[in-house]
């Protein structure tokens, strides 16, 4: 489920929700179906105003009977899949082409993002958690819209994890809004 509120110009804010069975029948060692329930729930926003665009997620997730889908999985020390899960991002750019040109129909948003995320916050007991899964990642690039429905991307993510092993990324996207 998802509910979104946009009773203001420019802001939306949002809640969802999910829970389900991922155990897709698998069954452990006494042949038990594995009740693998993952449940998920995140907050959003966005803001646009006066070129200035912010956006924010936050989301927390968990996974039931993780211990015996690591066993089945034949997964052992830090490979564990988490039992809970979360993560956030912050998001903010601004449109810089007004500066420059007064009327223009085209748009050139500069934009940083902040985000923090771990896909193991918990382990099962007996289980290791793995520093490699607990990132922080910077985001600084650009998105420029020839076209509202049309927008080229790039930009440089600085990648750091808790076991020191993060690795930098450059990216370079199209996208088209039909």
């Amino acid at each position: 489920g998802r509910l979104d509120y946009a009773g203001i110009a420019g802001l939306n804010l949002g809640a969802s929700f999910f829970s389900g069975n991922t155990g897709q029948g698998m069954r452990n060692a006494a042949g038990n179906a594995i009740a693998a329930r993952v449940t998920l729930y995140a907050a959003h926003a966005t803001l646009s105003y006066k070129g200035f665009e912010t956006r924010g997620l936050y989301a927390r997730s968990s996974l039931g009977d993780a211990d015996s889908l690591n066993r089945v999985l034949k997964l052992a020390g830090n490979k564990s899949l988490g039992t809970e899960q979360d993560g956030f991002y912050l998001t903010l750019g601004y449109d810089v082409m007004p500066l420059f040109m007064k009327t223009a129909k085209i748009a050139l948003y500069p934009f940083v993002q902040y985000e923090k995320l771990s896909t193991q916050k918990k382990v099962p007991s007996g289980f290791a958690l793995d520093a490699s899964k607990a990132r922080t990642n910077f985001t600084y690039g650009f998105s420029f819209k020839p076209h509202p429905n049309v927008a080229f991307k790039a930009d440089y993510v600085n990648r750091k994890n808790d076991a020191g092993s993060g690795v930098d990324q450059f990216n370079l996207g199209v996208t088209y809004l039909y």
